[in-house]
């Protein structure tokens, strides 16, 4: 997690970068790659790609914040696991990137999309614009442990 959307932006490249350099992830459309244009611009998934959904869609039966798993990659969609404890939740979704296109990489979060949730643990990318409170948020998002790593100066 990090406070801000352009940290977040950066991790999520770094951990992709990594993961396609070890060969976890593909690379090139030779690897299953494919750029698709989001509100945010143009990003590239393969499959295993981690995913976060940006926008409520009732038609998709989609919250804003729900994560999952690039199943596959095809041309006009994303096939995605949500991530999610009990069928319900965990489930084989298709995202048609024509029409949605409010997702990114969902490797790293910022805080406040975070909140909520609980995991085993939370990586906390800590910089000078956060306060006691955001502060506090992060560090209620794990169950068992939690890490604070200082943002680099600039």
């Amino acid at each position: 997690m990090a406070h801000r959307r352009v940290d977040v932006r950066a991790i999520n490249a770094d951990i992709r970068a990594s993961l396609q350099d070890s060969q976890r992830l593909g690379r090139g459309e030779d690897g299953g790659e494919r750029a698709f244009q989001t509100n945010d611009g143009k990003r590239s998934f393969a499959p295993g790609d981690r995913i976060v959904l940006l926008e409520n869609n009732r038609d998709l039966g989609v919250k804003n914040g729900m994560l999952g798993t690039v199943q596959a990659v095809e041309p006009d969609a994303l096939q995605i696991r949500l991530d999610g404890a009990g069928q319900e939740h965990a489930r084989v979704l298709s995202i048609p990137v024509n029409s949605y296109q409010a997702f990114d990489h969902g490797y790293a979060t910022t805080i406040l999309k975070s909140r909520g949730a609980t995991v085993d643990r939370a990586f906390v990318m800590a910089s000078g614009t956060m306060d006691r409170h955001l502060t506090y948020e992060a560090m209620t998002r794990h169950g068992t442990a939690c890490s604070f790593t200082p943002a680099a100066t600039s």
